[in-house]
């Protein structure tokens, strides 16, 4: 899936509050913002990716909060994360990863 120039605001989940990519899919984010968005139990109030690939190109995940899981932004499950001229900023977890959380098996480029 590729969202460009898009909004993704005021979600609520029990994991990936505002995204929730699995298993070999892949998802672009470009110049869009991913904000204000919650998760509960699951984590990944932002973004959750499980096993996919997220590139974020000049986008911002900002303002999410993951009440009881990690990840406040961003949760990378064992996934390909990349970020390109991007910001995860202002998001918030009770456990780990406020902004980012990598799990097990996750890789950053």
């Amino acid at each position: 899936m590729t969202l460009t120039e898009c909004t993704v605001t005021g979600n609520q989940g029990e994991g990936g509050g505002g995204i929730y990519n699995e298993w070999d899919a892949t998802l672009t984010l470009t110049r869009s913002s991913v904000s204000n968005n919650r998760a509960g139990s699951g984590g990944g109030a932002g973004i959750y990716n499980r096993f996919g690939t997220v590139t974020l190109n000049e986008s911002i995940v900002t303002g999410n909060e993951s009440s009881n899981q990690r990840g406040g932004g961003i949760l990378n499950d064992g996934g390909i994360l990349t970020l390109v001229g991007s910001r995860v900023e202002r998001n918030q977890t009770g456990v780990h990863g406020g902004g980012i959380y990598y799990s097990a098996g996750a890789r950053p480029t």
